[in-house]
C-alpha cells in the first residue's frame, strides 16, 4: 500500500491522467457545477491560517457527492481491472445489488453523513464517491481530513480491502493515500497530506474522492462476497 505517493493502488486511471493505479475519474463526474458546500459556505481555497475549514459535513444532504462512473477499457473496448461497480454494465454477478450512495440524517456528529453500501464479489473492485469543483481549489501545503465509519465492521474473511483518499488536478494527475478497512465499527480519521506536493498541481485541484475497494491481488483462498456499509463525515482542509 502506498503511503501517499502517486503509485497507490486500487483505481482505474483516466485517459490522459497520471499513471497511478488509484485514480478512477476521467471526465469530471456529474457534479462539476460546484454544488453546495457545508454550512457556512467554506471553500478550500485560502481558508484560514488557524484551524481546519469544513468543506462538507453532510448535515443538510449529500452536498453534491456522487459516484464517479468512469471505467477503464482496453483498446478493443473491453473493461479492464480494476472494476468500478458504479459504472454502467460493470457489475459482474447477476442478482447482486448495485452500490448506493445517499445522505443519512441519523449517523454522524452532528447528525448527518454520506452512506455508501457496496457488495464486493471479487478482487480489484471499487466504488468512488467523489466531488468535483467547477472552480479549481488551492490546496497548496494543505492537509485534508475525512472521518469514516464502517458499520458493521468488515468480517475477518474480507482482507486486503480498504479506503483510499485521492485528490486530482484538472489533468487528472492525483495524489493518493491508502488505509486498510478498520477492524471495528468506530469512527476513524484519514488524511491526505499535500504539504510540499508539486504533483498534482496543488493550486488546481478539481476533484476529491473517498474510494472503497476490495483487495487488488488474489490471495491463496477464494474470495468471500462481502457487503460494506461505510459512512463518510466531516471533510476538512487545513
Amino acid at each position: 500500500m502506498g503511503s501517499g505517493g502517486s503509485s497507490a493502488r486500487g483505481g482505474s486511471t483516466s485517459s490522459g491522467g497520471s499513471s497511478a493505479s488509484g485514480g478512477s475519474t476521467g471526465s469530471g463526474g456529474s457534479n462539476a457545477t460546484g454544488g453546495t458546500l457545508a454550512s457556512g459556505g467554506a471553500t478550500s481555497s485560502g481558508g484560514s491560517s488557524g484551524g481546519p475549514v469544513t468543506l462538507f459535513d453532510f448535515a443538510a444532504g449529500d452536498q453534491g457527492w456522487v459516484f464517479n462512473t468512469y471505467q477503464a477499457t482496453a483498446t478493443n473496448g473491453q473493461i479492464v481491472s480494476p472494476y468500478n461497480l458504479a459504472a454502467p454494465g460493470v457489475l459482474p454477478d447477476a442478482g447482486v445489488a448495485l452500490p448506493t450512495i445517499a445522505a443519512d440524517s441519523t449517523v454522524g456528529d452532528p447528525p448527518g453523513s454520506l452512506k455508501i453500501v457496496v457488495t464486493f464479489t471479487g478482487y480489484a473492485q471499487q466504488v468512488n464517491p467523489n466531488y468535483n469543483w467547477a472552480t479549481p481549489q488551492d490546496w497548496t501545503n494543505k492537509v485534508v481530513s475525512v472521518r469514516v465509519k464502517v458499520d458493521p465492521a468488515v468480517p475477518a474473511t474480507f482482507t486486503g480491502g480498504g479506503i483510499q483518499l485521492f485528490a486530482q488536478d484538472s489533468t487528472w494527475v492525483g495524489k493518493y493515500q491508502w488505509a486498510d478497512f478498520p477492524t471495528d465499527s468506530d469512527w476513524h480519521t484519514y488524511t491526505l497530506d499535500l504539504t510540499g506536493a508539486t504533483s498534482p498541481d496543488p493550486t488546481n485541484i478539481v476533484q476529491f474522492t473517498v474510494q472503497l475497494s476490495s483487495a487488488n491481488t488474489p490471495s491463496a483462498t477464494d474470495f468471500t462476497q462481502t457487503t460494506v456499509t461505510a459512512y463518510i463525515d466531516t471533510i476538512t482542509v487545513q
